[in-house]
């Protein structure tokens, strides 16, 4: 792949069962939380849902990180999100993720940040 775009990625993290995938990836898949610091949950869901998806940027499978937005099937691969202005936005309630359409006007929105260097 891009040496940029897996730079971004971030590191890779074993899956179990011999799988392997970027630290980003798999960190901002809505499937995939931490209940203590540095140990992910949900990692199985978010890869066998990625199998199947296809990035709406580059059009390949893969892709993990989708629009929020009611009704939205926009996803993306890490890397594609952010090169797809794909939002962070920052609200009281909740924190989530949106493609350039769905960024809600009275919110802002901060690109995905990089989070390889976490823990995990």
């Amino acid at each position: 792949g891009d040496s940029a775009a897996a730079v971004q990625c971030g590191r890779m993290l074993p899956t179990g069962a011999g799988g392997w995938a970027h630290v980003n990836c798999l960190l901002w898949s809505s499937e995939v939380f931490e209940k203590e610091a540095g140990v992910v949950h949900g990692a199985p869901a978010a890869l066998r849902r990625a199998r199947r998806t296809f990035c709406a940027h580059c059009q390949m499978p893969g892709a993990s990180v989708g629009c929020n937005a009611k009704k939205c099937a926009n996803t993306y691969h890490f890397a594609c999100a952010r090169a797809a202005g794909v939002l962070y936005v920052l609200d009281s309630a909740s924190t989530t993720y949106c493609c350039a359409e769905h960024v809600p006007p009275r919110l802002r929105g901060l690109p995905l940040p990089l989070r390889g260097e976490r823990s995990v």
